[in-house]
């Protein structure tokens, strides 16, 4: 007897297991760099934030863990603020963001941050 729905279970558990696969990436060794989000002033220009997010979950890390990876790449680092709006994965689905003094983008990331990024801002929020 023929399922109609079978190729279609067996294509979707294909993608799950394709997703969750890059879940692991990261072999939950804690914390992690994310893109931060991009902040603008209420006429709607781009702030230059120094800003460092990291990805975790609370599973997995504790404030103290977090913190210690924020202070690898960020001086003097001030907490923002946590949302699920990063590039995080299942395993961390929560991005953490501090400001900075300074910020080592060696450890942290390469910026400029893509044009087209939708992050979190300081006044209004600027949808593209």
């Amino acid at each position: 007897m023929r399922h109609p729905g079978r190729k279609a279970a067996q294509a979707g558990f294909a993608l799950l297991a394709a997703w969750l696969a890059g879940c692991s990436s990261h072999d939950l060794d804690g914390p992690y760099f994310t893109t931060p989000p991009v902040y603008f002033s209420e006429r709607g220009t781009r702030l230059p934030v120094k800003a460092v997010s990291v990805c975790y979950s609370a599973a997995f890390a504790t404030p103290a863990d977090i913190l210690a990876r924020v202070r690898t790449a960020c001086s003097n680092p001030r907490y923002v603020g946590s949302d699920y709006e990063g590039l995080c994965t299942l395993a961390y689905p929560v991005r953490a963001t501090y400001t900075c003094d300074a910020v080592d983008k060696e450890i942290a990331g390469k910026e400029p941050l893509p044009p087209n990024f939708k992050g979190a801002s300081i006044g209004i929020k600027q949808d593209y």
